[in-house]
């Protein structure tokens, strides 16, 4: 009998801590009365477009929450965002091909509307954002477990000027896929 209370609570333990890891691996932050949540982070080789070869691709799965009273306007922008594993991979490229949810903007001094995506309040929208690295990968980014992450964003709230709000996470955990 006390076997099988011991197994419950280390199983409920397990569960208990998978729970909090695929709520937020690195604490959530809030610009403009939206709370930005990375729920997963994975670095893998994957093929960025058509005719290229795999690259070494981050892709960061984040939970977008709007806790304001008027709907806002979110864009990032692609130049000045990226990441580095803490073995000392750059992604500075932000990767369209594999993007959901949220779009980037090369040139953002006119953003088109098609791009801003909306929250209203109250609204959560879960999104995929890339990067992948350009240029050779040495066989130590096998071993990175952790990746720093730099997004700027744009932000237009109720119809407003727009913004340039820049989020950071520093070692946040990571699944890594290259081999």
């Amino acid at each position: 009998m006390i076997n099988r209370i011991v197994m419950l609570t280390l199983y409920l333990l397990m569960i208990g801590s998978a729970a909090a890891q695929r709520a937020s691996l690195v604490p959530p932050q809030t610009v403009a009365d939206v709370e930005f949540e990375v729920r997963s982070a994975n670095l893998a080789m994957i093929q960025p477009g058509a005719a290229n070869a795999a690259v070494p691709t981050a892709r960061f799965s984040i939970a977008m929450t709007n806790r304001g009273k008027s709907s806002i306007g979110l864009v990032i922008e692609a130049k000045p965002s990226g990441g580095s594993t803490d073995t000392g991979l750059d992604f500075n490229s932000f990767n369209h091909n594999l993007a959901r949810g949220l779009y980037a903007c090369d040139d953002c001094r006119v953003v088109p509307e098609s791009l801003w995506v909306v929250l209203q309040p109250g609204q959560t929208n879960n999104v995929l954002v890339p990067f992948i690295a350009r240029g050779s990968t040495d066989r130590k980014h096998g071993r990175a477990e952790t990746m720093d992450l730099t997004l700027v964003l744009l932000v237009k709230e109720g119809g407003g000027a727009t913004t340039r709000v820049p989020l950071s996470w520093a070692d946040i955990p990571i699944t890594n896929e290259i081999k």
